[in-house]
């Protein structure tokens, strides 16, 4: 008997195969690589030439000044840089070892230069550079040596125009030029805006119409004074004729001629008389003399209120007259008076106006006095403002001049090196190796390595490669193995080949067993068998239809019904049609016996309850009173059920219908069956899980199906009689022999060695 683990590496062999030869074709290439790698004894020594470049004709300054300084810029230093001795070396040194580096393996001479003491070279007038490099492969040193003077030229090159690029972007983006431009634009607008302010009036100095202006402010004071003094004399002589100063002439004006007064003063005088009158005869108490008074009285008062009325209607400011009399007095003047009055106000008028002008006279010639005065120091501010804006200007013309020539420069600039004379050997060691045995060698290591990784890849955990593998696991799990199922034709695809129709087929024999271990499993009432499986690809739905198919050749009356609603129906492999409309009221169809339930014409005692594909909200059509209905109809009218149930992993279908039945029938298959799937699947089965503490399924057991260790053999008896005898493997054999005679595991097994005649 082969070892579990022996037929897991020859599975795994055969699986893995393209895994060796890939080893081989790796390691053989590992080997040849290392065969022709040069071995650290072997040196060659490679010398190139390089010379300072003269520059073609050059215009830009700088330029000209790099070519005159190169001579003096480049050493070895400046050329052998830490980041391209690391580039040769093809690692990540030190600063030691760089160090070892350029003293063993690199070296640059300037025969013709000062040596790092200072010192001139004496005996050698050479204008070359000689760059040296050592490795141990002739064609990569040289390459490498080539490369490194690529390398020095380019960065030497790179550098200079690193120089031109860095007085460009002092000039442009380092904030000078534009700061310089920027200023100098705001020294021009302040110019502009102060020639706009006061450029009118410093030209006015310069034409003399300020001071002219000045001058003729001077004689208009001395005319207003003139013309004021006429004016004071001629008010003086009015109101010495008058009596009145002018704004008492201005009221007397205002009261005479208003009719109202005139009207009142004039009914005032006839009461007056009246009471002149009266009075020679009667008492003052006489009711006339009072009603006169009393007249004489509202006549004052209206008087007075209407002088108050006109005097402020005119505007005038002369103070209120507080008594009848003295309105009466300056509201008696003639048409003469009246005459002077108004002249009298009229030179007052005059006055004013004379006043204010020469006022406003002397303010502008304060203004004017005052802008002569300052004229200096504007002009002062003026030269001052235009002496920026002349040395800005001239700033800007240079940074534009010198930007100009770094761009100049920037196309003119060329490296400062130049190669003289390509890398060549000068010296070379040359050790070997042995080639062959080398080459042997990897392949005798890649044929171990391709065997160690399929070894590996036949250890790992995951998919079970043998049916010892899953029988092993199902019993540290206490599942009982019922029986192994042989590989089918076409046995990965539900077609007719791989469905029991023929009586008399080879593998019918294997379902037979696995019904009559069923029922000793459980016990006589054992009707309704639940048939699901942890993943896709086990062969569940076709151990459903064979296992029912058996049950119906032996004469029971046998249903099979399809559950698995996730997934259309498989009837169409027995001729059977589906129910039309079946999945648009999938409870109306299951509640219809008669519909829902039918006999498959081809196979006696054989009837199949189609899956309605596709439905939605399976669980709800799985817990309805009329799927149940279905159930206890079933468990009555027929002898043995059998369920095709989805898989665990797809949902928890089968755990809602195994309550409904008598026990769980797991099917598992080599090669499709995954470790983790299946260990998950029996945790939930038997209420290990966290998530269905509650579950405690009734497992029946298993079946492996698709075992490629199952023969099917022709015997032929001793009356020349044939028949198909299928050989177990013999661990299987020699388990069920060491189990009690009542185990539901223990059935007699048919094989050459035990047939009898």
């Amino acid at each position: 008997m082969t070892a579990p683990i022996v037929k897991r590496y020859l599975i795994s062999l055969f699986q893995y195969l393209w895994v060796i030869p890939t080893s081989i074709i790796v390691s053989v290439g590992g080997a040849y690589i290392y065969a022709n790698r040069p071995l650290e004894d072997a040196s060659y020594k490679a010398q190139a030439l390089m010379a300072f470049n003269d520059p073609p004709i050059i215009f830009s300054e700088i330029s000209k000044q790099i070519a005159i300084s190169k001579a003096n810029i480049i050493n070895e230093d400046s050329v052998l840089t830490d980041d391209l001795v690391q580039a040769i070396a093809g690692k990540k040194l030190s600063a030691e070892e760089i160090k070892k580096f350029r003293t063993r393996k690199l070296n640059i001479k300037f025969p013709n230069r000062d040596n790092k003491d200072g010192k001139k070279t004496e005996g050698s007038s050479s204008p070359y550079i000689i760059v040296e490099y050592t490795g141990i492969n002739p064609k990569e040193t040289t390459e490498k040596l080539a490369w490194l003077m690529q390398q020095i030229i380019a960065r030497n090159a790179e550098g200079n125009k690193s120089y031109v690029k860095s007085v460009i972007n002092s000039i442009t983006q380092e904030s000078q030029l534009p700061k310089i431009e920027s200023e100098l634009k705001e020294a021009q607008l302040k110019l502009q805006q102060y020639i706009k302010q006061e450029g009118v009036q410093i030209d006015s100095i310069k034409n003399g119409s300020l001071p002219t202006a000045i001058n003729q402010s001077q004689q208009k004071q001395r005319q207003l004074k003139m013309q004021l003094e006429g004016v004071n004399g001629l008010i003086s002589n009015l109101e010495e004729k008058l009596g009145l100063t002018a704004e008492q002439a201005m009221v007397a004006v205002a009261l005479s001629t208003d009719p109202i007064i005139a009207n009142l003063r004039g009914q005032i005088y006839v009461i007056e008389n009246q009471i002149a009158i009266y009075g020679k005869d009667l008492r003052s108490d006489h009711p006339d003399m009072v009603d006169l008074l009393k007249k004489q009285q509202a006549l004052s008062e209206e008087l007075q209120k209407r002088s108050t009325e006109v005097i402020s209607g005119k505007g005038l400011d002369a103070a209120p007259l507080v008594n009848t009399v003295t309105i009466r007095q300056n509201s008696s003047l003639d048409p003469t008076r009246q005459q002077l009055a108004n002249n009298l106000i009229g030179l007052k008028t005059q006055k004013e106006g004379i006043s204010r002008e020469l006022l406003a006279t002397q303010k502008l010639e304060e203004e004017l006095k005052i802008e002569y005065e300052s004229i200096p120091s504007k002009e002062l501010q003026q030269q001052r403002l235009t002496q920026q804006v002349i040395l800005k200007q001239a700033l800007y013309d240079a940074m534009q001049k010198k930007l100009a020539d770094a761009k100049a420069a920037e196309v003119e600039i060329v490296s400062s090196l130049k190669i003289v004379k390509l890398p060549e050997i000068i010296y070379e060691n040359k050790p070997s190796r042995n080639k062959p045995l080398i080459l042997v060698g990897g392949a005798g290591g890649g044929l171990l390595l391709g065997g160690g990784i399929i070894f590996v890849l036949s250890i790992l955990p995951g998919v079970f490669k043998t049916w010892e593998d899953i029988r092993d696991n199902l019993e540290q799990r206490e599942i009982p193995v019922l029986e192994l199922l042989p590989v089918m034709k076409d046995d990965s695809q539900i077609e007719n080949q791989a469905i029991l129709f023929a009586e008399n087929s080879p593998y019918l024999e294997f379902y037979e067993r696995l019904r009559t271990k069923l029922r000793r499993v459980g016990d006589k009432s054992l009707k309704i068998v639940l048939v699901t499986s942890a993943a896709l690809g086990e062969g569940k739905t076709i151990s459903a239809y064979n296992l029912a198919i058996a049950s119906a050749r032996s004469g029971k009356r046998t249903l099979l019904i399809e559950a698995d609603l996730r997934s259309p129906s498989c009837s169409s492999i027995l001729n059977m049609t589906p129910v039309p409309n079946a999945n648009i009221e999938p409870l109306r169809y299951y509640g219809q016996l008669h519909t829902c339930i039918r006999l498959v014409p081809e196979i006696t005692n054989f009837y199949i309850v189609s899956n309605p594909y596709p439905v939605k909200h399976t669980a709800a059509i799985l817990e309805s009173s009329e799927f149940q209905q279905l159930l206890i109809a079933a468990r009555g009218r027929f002898d043995f059920v059998v369920i095709d149930a989805p898989d665990l992993n797809d949902g928890h279908d089968a755990l809602l219908m195994e309550p409904l039945t008598d026990g769980i029938l797991l099917v598992t298959r080599p090669h499709y069956t995954e470790a983790g799937k299946l260990n998950d699947a029996l945790n939930r089965l038997i209420g290990t899980d966290d998530e269905d503490e509650e579950v405690d399924a009734n497992i029946l057991g298993a079946i492996i199906n698709g075992v490629d260790d199952i023969k099917i053999s022709s015997n032929t008896d001793n009356y020349g009689n044939s028949e198909e005898v299928p050989t177990y493997p013999a661990d299987f054999i020699d388990r069920e022999s060491a189990l009690p005679e009542n185990s539901p595991q223990k059935s007699p097994v048919k094989t050459p060695a035990n047939k009898t005649s």
